[in-house]
This record gives C-alpha cells, structure tokens and sequence, in this order.
C-alpha cells in the first residue's frame, strides 16, 4: 500500500484513524508524468511514493491490529490466513505493540464467509487482460465512464471508492482518466491481485475489507461507485445506507445491482432462474473442488450460448471455457443474489438524502453494454448539499493521455493466493 492510504481509513471499530507500523517498505520511483495529478490533488509528489509491503495498522484506542501483507491492508472484522502469517513471521513487532493488543475476532456478517470464498475463487485465476465478462477492456472503460456520467463532473472532485472492485480494473481507470484519488474495496483475495497488477500508480490503492465494517469516515468520498455486490448481501438495502454514507454533500454515488429482466427478460432466463434458486444455496456451501465439477457442465452452457450471441452478431465478447465457468461460478455460487425493481432502488437514494436521482436507460450506453442496463438496475444519484461547503475546482486533466497500468502483470507477481485468501479461523 500507498504509505499516504492511511489518512483515507479509520477502524470500523473506534471509528479512529489507524497507526501505520511498517515493517517492509521502499520509496519508489514514480513516473514523472504523475506529478502534474499529484500536485492537482494537493498531493507532494515526494511523499506519495513510499510504498509499504508488510506492515500492520493499529487502533490504539481498540487495541487490535490488522495486517498489511504483499501491500495489501487486510482490514477484515475476523481473523484471517493473512493473521496468521503476520503472527507467524513477525510476532515480536506484535508483543511490542502491548500485551492488550489482538488481531479482530468479530463473526462474519450472515452469508459472508461463503460470498468470500466464492468470489475468492471466482477470481483467482481469472484473465481479464483482454475480456472482462462480455466486454473487451475498451467498452468496460467507456461503460464506466457513462455509468457515473462523467459528461457530468465538475473537475472538482478528488477522492473515488469503488466497493467490490474485483481485480481493479475501474478502479485504475478512475484514477488514469479521472485523474482521482481512487481506492478499491473487495471483500475477497481478488483485491490482492489488483495490489500486484497497480503497484506503480500512485493514485490507486486496494483494501481486502467488509462490507458491514468499512474502513473509511462518513462523507468522505466525492465519487461512490458500486457495480454488481449489494444484491449480494443478506440485505441489500441495508448494505445500500453503507456504501451511500461514504458520498459526502454534493458527492454522487452510483449502484447497479440485478434486475428483474435478468429473471424475465427472454424464454430462457424464464426457464433458468428457477433452476438457478434452487441450485444457487447447494453450490454455495459445497467444497470448492466439488462445486467446480458441478459448474463444468453449466460452463459448456455458457460457453454455447456466447456462441450462439455472437454467431447472430451480438456485441460480445469471445468466451472461452475459463471465462464460460467464470460466468457459471458468478451465478450460481454466491448464497444470496437478490433481484431488484427500479422504483425500488430509487426509493433508497432517496430515504438517504439523495437528489437527481438518475436511472440509467439503456440508449445511454454503447451497444455492448445496453443488455447490461435493460436487464438489471443501475441508478446514481447527488447527495443533498446541505449546507456543505463550495470546493475549489481544480485543473481539469481528463485530456491528459492515460499512463500505463503495465497490464502483462494481470497475473501479479508470483504471489501464491490460497496463502492469502482470507478465511474465518
């Protein structure tokens, strides 16, 4: 992590800004095209590289430590394979923080572990250096930047929170294009990968974390965004109020989440999901290796039916069998995926204090990604001024050329994942 990172967290415990002890670290020799970002953010370029490989971040006032391991801060309510290797590896920096000191104990939220492990999966091996899904990395990129109405942006905006953002690609476009100050949340080890793949840009930074127990003060982000994880959750609504709070006065916060087209929207999603309510609870808490046999068949469906689209000249991607189970594990692994109406999620924005509330319709997105919007719910909305304060607007760089991300790293650097994903133990 990004040494600056911990002026952005608090502990979801004493709401308390953490101290960062490091233990592994380096200065890094940033690109000189990242300067003119930097300082527009009010960012010294010469304390924004020092990089921190190993570490902790203590709340002193909780008395409990979380891990920083491989770069990435692994800020988890519950003990986890990366506490157990920071115990095993470098207990004397944990005696010296106090006897009272201890790692978090919490229970994971209702369906949690399994959401976690399942994604944990779902991601590790995944290639996304060409194909996302259905879409190539351009039309992601573009579908992102029409998501959150970037048209729209004042250039006064600084910070951006992506929750669930997988192996980081949006997040890293956030902060390439946007020129902001970007940090991606994912409860699983994908967000380990995305530390590996974005190391050498200094405005993008990763956390493993909750959704329940997030790491960050109220009112603290001018971008929220959250593509594909509430429907997820026990109870999305719920988990809505979370991710909303982090927008401050003036800020936006953007959600999409499934909709009831993805259960209605053909004769054969019709057929599938009632196949897919009764499958989804079994697979979700079947060991990993077992599930996987079960999915292989699902896959080869996919995988026939991307086919199939793309014979009639449909705007997607190629499949191949990798990415075809990648799709099957994503609908049928996770314990809960909800499914949501329009009028539903509107009514969210506006009990937590939302204006110009916004459903994105699908003319208003390029032809690969309006399935996406037809199908399921995607809203963004401007949280109520009240009262906050007029913020300087800074220089506009959207024009600057985006620096590279060097994506032949897609697969990190050797790191081996089943050390470090996370588990309740």
């Amino acid at each position: 992590m990004w040494a600056r990172l911990v002026e952005h967290l608090v502990s979801h415990r004493s709401a308390e800004p953490f101290e960062l002890v490091p233990i592994e670290g380096r200065e890094v020799d940033l690109d000189p095209g990242w300067r003119p970002k930097l300082e527009a953010l009010g960012i010294e370029p010469r304390g924004a590289n020092r990089w921190i490989e190993t570490g902790l971040l203590c709340d002193r006032k909780a008395r409990l430590w979380f891990p920083i391991s491989h770069g990435l801060p692994v800020l988890l309510p519950y003990r986890t394979a990366a506490h157990d290797a920071m115990l095993r590896d470098h207990r004397g920096v944990i005696r010296r923080l106090g006897d009272d000191f201890r790692a978090a104990a919490d229970d994971p939220a209702p369906g949690e572990q399994f959401v976690l492990e399942s994604f944990s999966t779902e991601w590790r091996d995944y290639d996304d250096s060409e194909v996302l899904w259905t879409w190539s990395i351009e039309e992601r990129r573009a579908y992102f930047l029409e998501e959150i109405g970037a048209a729209e942006l004042t250039g006064a905006e600084r910070t951006f929170v992506e929750i669930g953002c997988g192996l980081g690609l949006v997040t890293s476009i956030a902060a390439t294009e946007l020129s902001l100050d970007a940090i991606g949340v994912d409860l699983s080890a994908a967000a380990m990968r995305a530390t590996q793949r974005y190391r050498t840009n200094p405005l993008t930074h990763f956390i493993q974390a909750s959704l329940w127990a997030l790491p960050f003060r109220r009112s603290s982000f001018d971008v929220v965004y959250s593509h594909g994880v509430l429907h997820h959750a026990h109870d999305p609504e719920k988990a809505f109020g979370a991710v909303a709070a982090l927008a401050k006065p003036g800020g936006r916060t953007y959600v999409w989440v499934y909709g009831a087209g993805r259960a209605r929207g053909s004769l054969l999603r019709r057929v599938v999901f009632p196949v897919e309510q009764v499958v989804r609870p079994v697979l979700a808490r079947l060991p990993a290796a077992l599930a996987n046999m079960l999915l292989y068949p699902m896959a080869l469906g996919y995988w026939a039916l991307n086919r199939w689209h793309r014979a009639r000249g449909g705007p997607r991607q190629r499949y191949d069998l990798e990415r075809a189970l990648h799709a099957a594990r994503d609908r049928f692994t996770p314990a809960y995926a909800h499914i949501h109406e329009t009028d539903e999620v509107r009514r969210w924005f506006e009990s937590a204090g939302f204006e110009r509330i916004h459903a994105l319709a699908p003319e208003e997105v390029d032809p690969a990604s309006r399935e996406s919007v037809a199908l399921n719910v995607a809203v963004r909305g401007i949280r109520s001024m009240a009262g906050a304060p007029i913020t300087r607007t800074r220089p506009d760089l959207r024009s600057s050329a985006p620096l590279t991300d060097e994506r032949e790293h897609s697969r990190g650097d050797g790191v081996q994942y089943p050390d470090l994903v996370a588990h309740v133990g």
